[in-house]
């Protein structure tokens, strides 16, 4: 945005004129332009506020992913087991998700 020398404002969140170079966004707290004040006191921390709560919803679906990545190996683990213990299965050069399917379907991919 180019500056605009000599216009007065009016500051959507305080309502009072404002004589600046450059205005400010108001949003995340309405759809028009504030002055310096109110960015710096009101609406930067109010953006700074919803990124640290997406970083946090972020974060917990990625512990939440790990967790399952566990559970399944774990699973796979205990399928393993209970094969050797049987005697279905002698000898097992597959790991992880191939060797549950072999043990399942009873066949090598």
């Amino acid at each position: 945005m180019a500056p605009r020398l000599g216009y007065q404002f009016t500051c959507s969140i305080c309502h009072g004129a404002f004589k600046d170079v450059w205005d400010n966004n108001a949003q995340p707290i309405n759809d028009g332009r504030c002055c310096e004040l109110c960015c710096m006191t009101i609406v930067n921390p109010t953006r700074i506020s919803a990124a640290i709560k997406r970083d946090a919803e972020v974060a917990a679906r990625l512990k939440k992913e790990a967790a399952e990545r566990k559970r399944t190996k774990a699973l796979v683990r205990i399928e393993m087991l209970k094969a050797k213990q049987s005697g279905e299965l002698q000898r097992m050069p597959l790991t992880g998700k191939a060797a549950l399917d072999y043990i399942k379907q009873g066949k090598r991919k």
